[in-house]
């Protein structure tokens, strides 16, 4: 999955790119909120990289759910939608410091855990 990802963001956009006589643009709200998004789900992977690449039941729902509160804002951005600028600020404000969190402190117990194991990566 990892891998298809990066090739769909880099070989078909590299590609593309190429290809096109004026280059690719980027909508300003793509730069504004996907970005973040994608950057902050890439960060949310690695502590199940890193602890023998399983991801747990409830690391599995939590993914599904932050895949269900994307499409949502993508609709609500679609439709343009009055509520759009609230759930952004919730989604900004609220749900990706709390993933960093939640992100930071699986990592840093895996890495105590395996101090104390005498293992490493």
């Amino acid at each position: 999955v990892v891998g298809s990802n990066l090739f769909n963001l880099l070989g078909v956009l590299g590609l593309s790119a190429l290809v096109s006589p004026a280059g690719i643009s980027v909508a300003a709200e793509a730069l504004r909120f996907d970005l973040p998004v994608m950057l902050v789900a890439t960060l949310a992977c690695l502590p199940i990289f890193v602890t023998g690449m399983q991801i747990a039941r409830w690391e599995g729902a939590l993914f599904l759910a932050y895949y269900v509160a994307y499409t949502v804002y993508v609709l609500l951005a679609a439709a343009g939608h009055d509520s759009l600028e609230s759930y952004s600020a919730a989604m900004l404000g609220f749900v990706l410091p709390l993933t960093a969190i939640t992100v930071s402190i699986l990592f840093a117990r895996h890495q105590l855990d395996s101090g104390r194991s005498g293992g490493g990566f």
